[in-house]
């Protein structure tokens, strides 16, 4: 069993998401995940190495042909791919991410045969296995998916949940090897030693050897919006704790979604004349807290450059990294490389998502860092 594991970021493979996971160099003790949540893809500019997500159905690559490219292109030597069977489906999400999930992710026998199309890559891949018990009350899925798999790919991941947990380790017992790796997602609840929910799962966690043990949470909750941010100051509503504890819980490493929230790919709805309502959420190593910016009364996507960078830039949280003796701000961050550059006027910055890929890049920088650091040694 590898025990040298710490940490797993986790991806929902979108266009900004994309920009962050092929370019960010993983550290040896990261294991980045992906989840594929639609098929469809734009074959690329000449200029571009990877394809470019989109809704219509034109100019379109086989599957393999669009994942394969990405998945090379991740820096790291190991990844997991899970096409999420767990993922929500509600009237709100995305017409072409539902029909790829109710197409495929919804069909075991379909999910697993687009896993095996990723079979070149097979050293590389780390394939999610999830039950299909509350999709549909098949029992023994989990075992039926390695039955599948495990003749293609060397390793396997086992995602399992608070309300499956019972069920779902019964089979992981049989079928893990040390290779492998076993997956609690909590969702949106905090990891704490006092929650009942957890303690019959963390004395079991304790008494499992096989192999490592990664628990996943999703740090930020939906119901935290840009609108809601106080500038400047601490969200209070944000839980890290998962980052100094997960050794309490009886795991050998942590995951989370990169520093920002899940995105649940649903339609903005709204209208063209909608305002904007420009925010930010920055990751303070130095305090494991998390620092909310907002914008204007006004609601203007020049907010982004006018107020937020340079509130950001001069703020007590940039000051405390700076004064850190370790290197969270300098040029490995690419995330606050970028910050600079719009603060310095030489990048454009009216763009959400841009923004988005500061905070994944910024996060996951600070934690290699302090992965490198020696920090959860």
């Amino acid at each position: 069993m590898n025990s040298n594991f710490i940490y797993s970021p986790f991806f929902r493979v979108r266009q900004e998401e994309i920009k962050v996971f092929t370019r960010f160099a993983f550290a040896e003790n990261m294991i980045p995940g992906i989840e594929i949540i639609k098929g469809l893809m734009r074959q690329p500019p000449k200029r571009k190495k990877v394809p470019v997500l989109i809704s219509a159905p034109a100019a379109v690559k086989p599957f393999e042909s669009v994942y394969l490219p990405i998945i090379s292109a991740i820096r790291s030597n190991r990844v997991f791919v899970d096409i999420p069977v767990h993922m929500e489906q509600k009237k709100t999400t995305k017409k072409d991410v539902l029909a790829f999930l109710r197409g495929v992710a919804d069909k075991r026998e379909v999910r697993t045969e687009y896993l095996l199309k990723l079979a070149p890559l097979a050293k590389k891949i780390i394939p999610v296995i999830s039950t299909y018990w509350k999709r549909r009350s098949e029992p023994g899925s989990i075992k039926k998916q390695e039955a599948d798999l495990r003749g293609t790919f060397k390793s396997l991941a086992y995602r399992t949940f608070l309300d499956t947990f019972e069920q779902d380790i019964l089979q992981i017992l049989e079928i893990a090897q040390p290779q492998d790796f076993l997956i609690l997602d909590l969702k949106d609840s905090i990891a704490t030693l006092t929650d009942p929910d957890l303690n019959s799962i963390i004395e079991t966690l304790g008494n499992f050897k096989t192999c490592p043990v990664i628990i996943l949470r999703n740090v930020i909750s939906k119901n935290i919006t840009n609108l809601s941010l106080s500038h400047g100051l601490v969200v209070g509503e944000i839980d890290n704790s998962l980052l100094r504890n997960y050794k309490q819980l009886n795991a050998h490493g942590f995951g989370d979604y990169a520093g920002i929230k899940k995105d649940d790919v649903t339609s903005q709805g709204g209208n063209k004349n909608t305002k904007p309502s420009p925010g930010f959420i920055i990751y303070d190593p130095t305090s494991n807290s998390y620092f909310g910016f907002r914008g204007s009364e006004k609601r203007d996507w020049a907010d982004y450059e006018d107020v937020i960078v340079p509130d950001v830039i001069s703020s007590p949280i940039a000051a405390n990294m700076g004064r850190s003796s370790r290197d969270y701000l300098g040029a490995g961050n690419a995330g606050w490389t970028l910050l600079k550059k719009i603060h310095d006027k030489t990048e454009k910055g009216k763009s959400a998502g841009k923004f988005k890929r500061i905070s994944m890049e910024h996060y996951m920088h600070c934690v290699r860092t302090m992965i490198y650091a020696g920090d959860f040694n």
